[in-house]
């Protein structure tokens, strides 16, 4: 899970899931690889209930926004290729955490 500024994210091809979890949830994620965080960690939090995580699946087409400080990880259910725009500068900008 990572954060950043407002940002666009569009699909140009393929499909990748979505989850985002919002600034007022204090959550750090066991692993930096999305991979096995949506094969291992994911199922366990669902597994205790963990009722904050919003999901989407996004596909070709799709375009999604992503509000400053929104927590998300990404995971490309197959070959993407995706258009991603953040908006603001880094010095505005002061992380949730």
């Amino acid at each position: 899970f990572h954060q950043h500024h407002d940002a666009w994210n569009c699909v140009v091809y393929g499909r990748k899931r979505w989850g985002l979890l919002s600034p007022a949830v204090d959550y750090v994620s066991p692993t930096d690889s999305s991979g096995l965080w949506w094969e291992h960690v994911r199922p366990s939090l669902l597994e205790e209930g963990f009722p904050h995580l919003h999901e989407c699946v996004q596909e070709a087409g799709d375009l999604l926004y992503v509000p400053s400080a929104w927590l998300h990880s990404v995971y490309n259910l197959r070959t993407t290729v995706s258009l991603a725009v953040q908006i603001g500068s880094p010095a505005s900008w002061q992380p949730a955490c």
